[in-house]
């Protein structure tokens, strides 16, 4: 007997947690091995169909989420077709609010599991192998003879019987890795799923602190913690961080969702001292009009939350990325412009504008009518408009929110739009008039290399009746020089100043100014030094030498560069 575990991520970079954590406490506790298939949502349905059909599961199950969930449901209905003796089984959020009706919507699906998964999950395993009687299997809901039929849920799931979910080949692999130390959420956010689990549980922080060490010691990229509020219980928080710290090998990130109101002056004095890099935060602002929060039933001291995250970013050693939520109750495109500028001038290296989904089981569908919520009847069921916020604005914020991921969040552009900035009355109203532009242009239909950007924000600049000044163009050539040698500029950014030949930059390099500038290169030859940095003479915004070097790169990529005297 053959049971295969399926996951479809949004991205390839991605890995599922969720599958893992199911497979390897089943795995534990039955002797019947589940395995697992992995995918994304950019393959193809037949690739994944023939894929799947060649393993020859008996029991099928899909992790089922918003970004997958109609890719999962044409892939199983065609597999019942050429295999109906194979037992199809959905688990996930996206099925445990409505599960009944999904099964009486898609006859070819044999049951769905709600919840938390890992007992229940278990169980099914080894009800399946021993062809024992499903329905007493907690938390899930099937067909029988007399009709769809649900059980109650399990209890809780404890954490310490979590397995730890990576292999040695998945720790190597160079994809981002999840991680939870944590479950539940003490806050009761109405547009969010995790409000429901009111019990917030932690996996024992021995236990965790040795799955860290094999992250650590496996020098893992990034791990992304999916603790829905992690920094909840300061002494677990705490205990991580400091360990993390005290065994930092110098290459890991790791991502954590914080409250950041929460953070009281023994963390952030704490935080303060952490090698940059290490850590990454994401705090979910949302909004910043007083009666929308109050509506999304949040706890916000904007004035404190803002000190504490100006707190955050001023020893410059960890990445912030801020969250704002278009189309939630009482905030329309005049208060969105002020909520967005509130968070832009908090200068966070990552300004993330999503639209409000109106999730099945959240506060905000269950009042989706009081509120007047018209959004997508199909996953990701995001929001269309609102009493406050009618359609053509919301398209609007689109364009704000493309031109925000193009030019800002990507960091290719933040010496050039720091200048640009200067010329519009706020940072909306930049991207608000530049992506209007970019749309009456067509831009938006086609891709575009990475020199035509710049060339698109000149052509916009001056459009707007702005001249393009010195200042300007090696501003356009820093940026570009902080992510890749010049092998291809646009061709109106050429230096205004006489760059160093050849001959200078080899006699420059001597083993003491390499051992000074570039640690790490000793002993290497000054023509092979050349062919993996470049050095670039700047007039503006004063007069510098600049070397990038190009192996080493912050966490938006950019190259590590030095003024050095030449």
């Amino acid at each position: 007997m053959n049971c295969l575990l399926v996951a479809i991520n949004a991205k390839y970079i991605h890995t599922s947690l969720s599958v893992r954590y199911l497979a390897g406490y089943s795995n534990q506790v039955n002797q019947q091995k589940t395995q697992i298939a992995e995918f994304t949502i950019n393959h193809r349905p037949e690739l994944i169909l023939e894929e799947l059909f060649r393993q020859k599961p008996d029991l099928l199950c899909f992790s089922t989420y918003l970004w997958n969930v109609d890719l999962v449901l044409e892939i199983a209905e065609n597999f019942k077709k050429v295999s109906p003796s194979t037992t199809i089984v959905l688990g996930g959020p996206e099925v445990s609010f409505d599960a009944k009706e999904l099964l009486e919507a898609h006859p070819f699906l044999d049951g769905v599991l709600m919840g938390e998964g890992e007992a229940s999950f278990a169980d099914l395993v080894s009800k399946w192998s021993q062809n024992a009687d499903f329905s007493n299997v907690k938390g899930f809901t099937f067909t029988d003879k007399n009709g769809v039929k649900s059980t109650p849920l399990p209890p809780l799931f404890d954490m310490d019987l979590l397995p730890f979910p990576y292999g040695e080949e998945e720790l190597s692999s160079g994809k981002i890795l999840y991680y939870e130390s944590s479950r539940g959420c003490p806050f009761n956010c109405q547009y969010c799923l995790s409000s429901l689990d009111k019990k917030v549980r932690f996996r024992r922080v021995d236990l965790v602190l040795g799955d860290l060490q094999r992250f650590l010691d496996a020098k893992v990229k990034q791990v992304k913690f999916v603790d829905r509020t992690f920094n909840c219980k300061k002494s677990h928080a705490m205990a991580i961080w400091t360990y993390l710290a005290a065994h930092d090998n110098g290459v890991t990130n790791f991502h954590f969702e914080l409250s950041a109101d929460l953070l009281d002056e023994e963390m952030l004095d704490f935080l303060s001292t952490v090698r940059k890099g290490l850590f990454q935060f994401e705090i979910g602002i949302q909004s910043t009009n007083p009666k929308t929060i109050a509506a999304i039933d949040r706890r916000t001291d904007l004035p404190e939350l803002f000190s504490i995250i100006r707190r955050i970013n001023a020893p410059g050693n960890i990445h912030q990325h801020l969250d704002l939520i278009a189309g939630l109750p009482y905030e329309g495109l005049e208060s969105f412009e002020r909520s967005f500028n509130d968070v832009y001038f908090l200068a966070p290296q990552q300004l993330q504008l999503g639209f409000l989904k109106v999730l099945k089981g959240s506060g905000l569908h269950r009042d989706r009518k009081k509120y007047g919520l018209v959004y997508r009847s199909k996953a990701p069921y995001e929001i269309l408009e609102t009493p406050w916020l009618p359609f053509a604005d919301a398209l609007k914020l689109k364009e704000v929110e493309e031109m925000v991921e193009l030019y800002l969040n990507s960091g290719r552009f933040s010496h050039v739009l720091e200048q640009l900035m200067e010329d519009f009355d706020s940072p909306f109203q930049f991207f608000l008039q530049l992506g209007e532009f970019y749309h009456q242009k067509g831009y938006h239909l086609a891709a575009h290399g990475r020199e035509e950007y710049y060339t698109i924000l000149k052509e916009f600049y001056e459009e707007g009746g702005h001249q393009l000044d010195g200042q300007l163009i090696q501003r356009t050539r820093l940026d570009n020089l902080y992510h890749e040698r010049p092998r291809k500029l646009p061709d109106w950014a050429k230096p205004d100043l006489v760059q160093p030949r050849r001959e200078e930059l080899i006699a420059f390099f001597t083993p003491q100014r390499v051992a000074q500038y570039l640690p790490g290169y000793e002993g290497m030859d000054p023509k092979e030094i050349l062919k993996q940095v470049h050095v670039e003479r700047f007039a503006h915004p004063q007069p510098r030498t600049l070397l990038f070097r190009y192996d080493r790169r912050d966490l938006l990529g950019r190259a590590l560069a030095v003024e050095i005297p030449l």
